[in-house]
């Protein structure tokens, strides 16, 4: 009989992230040691033939479930892989509970199991429980990060699409937050011209947790329509003139965030993330933005300068740019990337 074609039987995050996992070993070889480990428990460990059977999520534009966040703090980058559990399971039932089993995976791998409480408070506030509700989620119901070289994990959910999710999000800041008068105010500022995307939880234990809501635009207004000075400062304002130039998109390629300290409800950073193909940035002009407003927000990570050639040479493709800002003045600057379909081949020296 001929032998098994090594490729059909590599593990599904080897075989379609081969070249993500490549990239993060070109660009921050210290954060790939784990890059597949945490791959395989933040996906629940998907089937060989996980694609075949269910080949769509919708975390990434081209319907990759993996993504990988490389965030230019200060003096360093970081990297964290953020996952579409379960995304292989047809039936919404079976996709809920193998992404909860994922869930608790991830908080027990990650040493964030002090989140368990905040988490499954999320749960129990955004997401209904019964059959007919979770059943009107057309993909998966939350969405888990991960570091690739740290502690500490995050959840992201959204509430169905049939519900007043604004008063989801009011009921979920009351329970989560030690305070919600922050939060609710933002609510009451944003309801008018935005929609809920989603609600989340960041952090390794409740001292040190953030929970974030993240919204979109109905329709248009200026960004300092939300109160929120952070969100339209010099930065925030030169980051946007940097990607989007004078043309004009879709709405939706904007997605804005807000982080609220656990405890006390005070806000402690924002964030806006532009979809750069909407945007109309290619990926070499993407990655000279990157370049030159970090060095303009006096971030100093080593400067990206031959990572088109890495991320080609991968087949990784950048699906948004993001900046952040936090209660310090402290930005971050962030680059989403995904795998190319096809990924690239399995070299015959490392097949199996």
């Amino acid at each position: 009989m001929p032998e098994p074609d090594a490729v059909a039987m590599a593990r599904y995050t080897d075989r379609v992230f081969r070249g993500l996992f490549g990239a993060v070993a070109s660009l921050l070889p210290e954060a790939a040691v784990h890059a597949r480990q945490v791959a395989e428990i933040l996906l629940h460990h998907p089937p060989v033939d996980a694609e075949a059977s269910h080949p769509r999520s919708d975390l990434n534009v081209n319907g990759s479930p993996l993504q990988l966040l490389l965030s230019a703090r200060p003096a360093r980058w970081e990297a964290r892989l953020i996952a579409d559990p379960a995304f292989h399971e047809a039936d919404p039932l079976v996709r809920w509970r193998k992404s909860l089993a994922a869930l608790e995976a991830t908080l027990r791998a990650t040493g964030a199991e002090g989140l368990r409480e905040l988490v499954q408070l999320t749960v129990k506030t955004v997401i209904p429980q019964d059959e007919p509700a979770l059943r009107q989620y057309p993909t998966g119901m939350i969405r888990l990060a991960a570091g690739l070289a740290s502690r500490g994990a995050a959840v992201y959910m959204g509430a169905p699409h049939r519900v007043d999710r604004w008063d989801v999000a009011r009921r979920w800041a009351a329970c989560v937050l030690g305070s919600a008068d922050t939060a609710h105010a933002l609510i009451g500022r944003l309801e008018p011209n935005a929609a809920v995307f989603g609600m989340g939880v960041e952090g390794v234990s409740l001292p040190h947790a953030r929970a974030k809501l993240y919204w979109r635009l109905r329709q248009s207004v200026p960004i300092d329509a939300f109160g929120m000075p952070w969100l339209a400062s010099p930065a925030m304002t030169r980051f946007l003139a940097a990607v989007l130039g004078d043309r004009s998109i879709p709405l939706n390629a904007l997605t804005f965030s807000a982080g609220f300290d656990v405890v006390d409800g005070t806000l402690t950073d924002v964030k806006t993330d532009v979809c750069i193909a909407n945007a109309g940035l290619g990926l070499r002009d993407a990655l000279q933005c990157v370049n030159e407003q970090a060095a303009l927000l006096g971030l100093s990570p080593r400067p990206l300068d031959r990572c088109s050639e890495v991320l080609e040479q991968h087949r990784v493709d950048i699906g948004c740019l993001g900046l952040g800002s936090d209660s310090r003045g402290t930005h971050r600057l962030n680059i989403y990337l995904h795998q190319r379909y096809p990924a690239p081949s399995i070299p015959r020296s490392d097949r199996w």
